[in-house]
């Protein structure tokens, strides 16, 4: 999977599951600030298990990312280096 398939999964599985209108999806905004929901950790598991099945590999994002401060980019840098 290129690197640009990988982007476009991680978008689509926030726009599509997590209710960010796409013009509103940004790459560097935190995930909380994308959906103040975020700040549920049942939202972040939920994307965590979204994410390992469709990329058929464990994200571990429950121990690395904080959705105050992490990003749709750095969710995608977490996961590039999985893939190889």
């Amino acid at each position: 999977m290129t690197k640009q398939e990988q982007l476009d999964l991680i978008k689509t599985t926030l726009v599509m599951h997590f209710d960010i209108p796409e013009n509103e999806f940004n790459w560097e905004a935190s995930l909380k600030t994308l959906n103040s929901d975020f700040m549920f950790l049942a939202y972040l598991a939920d994307l965590e298990r979204l994410l390992s099945g469709a990329f058929k590999i464990k994200v571990p994002l429950l121990e690395n990312i904080s959705a105050s401060f992490h990003t749709p980019n750095d969710i995608a840098k977490l996961v590039h280096p999985l893939m190889k």
